[in-house]
């Protein structure tokens, strides 16, 4: 591999550590901004939804990134959209005195978030095939839990100091733009290798893999049609995924402080411990994605991630004492690893290069759908039988999901072998 190729390649992996940022970064400034801005109506509230707002503005228009990713230049779509994040997002640094004026500003970084992720899954997508891309998505994936780690705990320190500080974090977005301009190049799409066209028709609907030669399929099947149901099923499990993610973040502190009363551990939150522990669990086992991969078809990976993470959270739910936490967000953070690479990884082989930017976008929304549907599932049930049932009811669901998935690929499979695929 040339030095061009080294640079391009890490300058992307990079940038895509710019997407965690997002919402993350701000939150531990929230009480200061909420004393900044006391004075405006519903104040709280409007303080408070300045860390979900990227993730709605995600939502809604991250398909539509995704049709101008694949009608226009995919590095074109990344440098204008990095420009907009590090721009929008430190806007909020130098205009502190109107909270309109950061309302703006994160509404416009959800826009920006949506092109960084869906070209930069794209970008790699073409760049790579079979196992490289298998690594890359494993990478991609790593570099973004990493950077939730690095920018989270940045944000809490600077947040101590100011609560505008936090938001000159994302300037950093504007020293990544030279790179991107000089090293990462457009992709020249050659026609499709012969094992991912092969691929992309019933054996990917069975979960198999792209290394292996497979006969072609039945002409009783659609190929729309079957990759169309890849990418639903891809959209489901990228949902769950993140859906179970937010357990951690958004209820396991206040689970472990109601039951517990152990001083923190210099100065940091045991609580706060064991979730960056579980980040950095998902940020190894994704870097290692392409070595799991081998052997195993994309079921048999979803499956073992869905049933880890149920694992873990049953544990979690038994009795939150800090060395069996510990162990737990171990393995929740080995399924949650496994799953977010071996969704895009699939959605990926499956998707021809003229129309993975809409399949990106679809796998973005699909991801910000989760984080919003999370709290509001699960917070009711807290609300009425505790945090223990919660996280037991989550296990249970997620088990559940694997279960259904297994009894899914067997029957496929027989469907597939029936046909003669």
């Amino acid at each position: 591999m040339s030095s061009n190729y080294r640079y391009r390649n890490c300058f992307l992996l990079l940038t895509s550590t710019l997407t965690v940022m997002a919402g993350a970064t701000i939150a531990p400034a929230l009480p200061g901004m909420l004393s900044a801005f006391s004075g405006y109506p519903n104040a709280e509230w409007l303080v408070k939804s300045l860390v979900t707002l990227p993730a709605l503005v995600i939502v809604l228009l991250a398909p539509l990134v995704g049709w101008v990713v694949d009608k226009s230049h995919k590095k074109l779509v990344l440098i204008i959209s990095v420009a907009i994040y590090g721009v929008a997002g430190g806007s909020g640094y130098l205009l502190n005195e109107s909270l309109l004026a950061i309302f703006i500003g994160r509404l416009l970084l959800g826009v920006a978030v949506a092109g960084v992720m869906v070209s930069c899954g794209a970008l790699i997508a073409d760049y790579f095939s079979g196992p490289e891309r298998a690594k890359y998505m494993g990478l991609m994936a790593a570099f973004g839990s990493f950077g939730g780690v690095v920018f989270m705990g940045l944000g809490s320190v600077l947040a101590g100091f100011s609560w505008q500080l936090p938001f000159t974090i994302y300037f950093v977005a504007l020293l990544l733009l030279p790179f991107i301009w000089f090293f990462i190049t457009e992709p020249v799409i050659a026609q499709q290798p012969a094992t991912e066209a092969k691929e992309s028709g019933a054996s990917l609907l069975a979960g198999q893999q792209a290394d292996l030669q497979l006969p072609q399929q039945s002409p009783r099947q659609s190929p729309t049609a079957i990759k169309n149901s890849v990418l639903t099923l891809c959209c489901a499990f990228a949902c769950i995924e993140v859906f179970a993610l937010y357990m951690m973040p958004i209820h396991f502190p206040f689970y472990y402080s109601d039951v517990t009363n152990i001083a923190p551990i210099g100065g940091l939150p045991l609580a706060g411990m064991i979730i960056t522990w579980m980040l950095l669990v998902m940020s190894l086992v994704s870097f290692n994605f392409a070595k799991l991969r081998r052997g195993f078809n994309y079921y048999q990976l979803q499956i073992a991630g869905l049933s880890l993470v149920a694992l873990g959270y049953l544990f979690i739910a038994f009795k939150p004492v800090f060395s069996l936490c510990f162990f737990s967000a171990t393995i929740a953070g080995v399924g949650l690893g496994i799953m977010r690479p071996n969704v895009v990884m699939w959605v990926m082989s499956a998707i021809p290069p003229a129309h993975r930017g809409k399949a990106m976008g679809a796998i973005t929304s699909s991801v910000f759908i989760g984080q919003f549907i999370s709290p509001l599932l699960t917070q009711p049930i807290v609300q009425m039988w505790g945090y223990s049932a919660v996280y037991v009811s989550v296990a249970l669901l997620l088990f559940s999901i694997a279960l259904v998935v297994a009894i899914g690929t067997a029957l496929v499979s027989r469907y597939t072998a029936k046909v003669g695929v």
